[in-house]
């Protein structure tokens, strides 16, 4: 299986799956004004409509003909993580549910939290980092199916009655219920896809983030005498950039380049997808994200920077700038990456 690579957790995979022209998707998450959002530790649940802005509603509508659920799902606290609940509704109606437990097993569950369970996964999936879910329902009484895959391995199966209610097939809206509020979650990049798409297969996204100044100027405000790294949130605690410590820009072409993490041994890499949050600096109004492979340093595109609030800016890369070929875990390992300003 070929791997994603992004450079922080929110970026990279919406991102490729509009490169690369995928269909049956609908695509991402709002909440406020934030494209990026963790659940606050309080109660209640989260119903996800994807058939518009993406905003996070009470009253979501899904197509029914969708049949499979792709989204990321890390917890915020790794040491303490918590139950998360995916509960599959018709019209409002119970029909089948997904817990995932702080140790890592999964359970399917005819119904709410309260019905009957079906299966439990064997084994348990590494509930300290995030995952890429791929959840696919079929809610039928005696033919109804149900897959959990995580990170493009088959975790969980059922077939037979997936269909809590009497009366309405299949499934039209799915709420995240996250229960002990030990830990926050992450949910991001949601993507529905109908039975003829089926599984987005190539979407496993392990993820470098940003631990080590390489080069550059840019200006840690307000947060003076840190390490200029250490203000490149990553998401931020409340799942957006922060606005209150930042790297800024005092002149055209100042930048920053970063060292990033290790990432894991793959088979093969699909692609590394850069990615980087960006406000206008004064009268500086054009940034573009930088990557440092070897001898080659490269750009992407230039952004104009919008008048207010920060942007959002990719840079996808199938190849290794400094070899003209796929990349290796190697090159990854080596690569740098950060943002200049013009």
């Amino acid at each position: 299986m070929a791997v994603l690579y992004a450079t922080s957790f929110e970026g990279g995979s919406v991102a490729y799956m509009i490169l690369a022209g995928w269909t049956g998707s609908n695509l991402a998450i709002h909440s406020g004004t934030r494209v990026h959002r963790t659940l606050a530790g309080v109660g209640g649940s989260f119903a996800m409509d994807i058939t518009g802005a993406g905003v996070l509603t009470r009253t979501p509508v899904f197509s029914t003909t969708s049949r499979w659920f792709h989204t990321y799902f890390a917890p915020q606290d790794a040491d303490t993580p918590a139950t998360a609940v995916f509960v599959f509704e018709r019209s409002g109606a119970f029909t089948f549910t997904v817990r995932i437990n702080p140790t890592g097993t999964i359970e399917l569950i005819r119904g709410d939290t309260a019905g009957t369970v079906v299966a439990t996964s064997a084994g348990v999936i590494n509930r300290g980092v995030p995952h890429w879910l791929a959840i696919q329902l079929l809610a039928a009484d005696a033919a109804g199916t149900c897959e959990v895959w995580s990170d493009g391995v088959l975790v969980v199966s059922f077939t037979g009655d997936t269909k809590a209610h009497t009366t309405l097939a299949n499934w039209d809206q799915v709420r995240l219920v996250a229960s002990g509020f030990s830990a926050d979650h992450t949910i991001d990049d949601v993507i529905v896809t109908d039975s003829t798409t089926g599984r987005v297969v190539e979407h496993v996204a392990p993820v470098m983030v940003v631990d080590g100044v390489s080069s550059g100027n840019l200006t840690g405000v307000p947060v003076t005498g840190a390490n200029r790294y250490q203000n490149v949130d990553e998401g931020g605690a409340n799942g957006a950039t922060s606005q209150t410590d930042y790297n800024q820009a005092v002149a055209v072409n100042d930048e920053d380049i970063y060292t990033l993490s290790d990432p894991p041994t793959p088979t093969s890499v699909l692609c590394a997808v850069f990615w980087a949050e960006a406000a206008r600096s004064g009268g500086i109004t054009q940034a573009e994200i930088r990557v440092e492979s070897g001898a080659t340093t490269v750009s992407g595109p230039v952004e104009v920077l919008p008048a207010s609030d920060y942007e959002a800016n990719f840079y996808i890369r199938e190849t290794d700038p400094d070899t003209a070929a796929a990349w290796t875990a190697a090159g990854l390992n080596a690569a740098k990456a950060g943002i200049k300003f013009t």
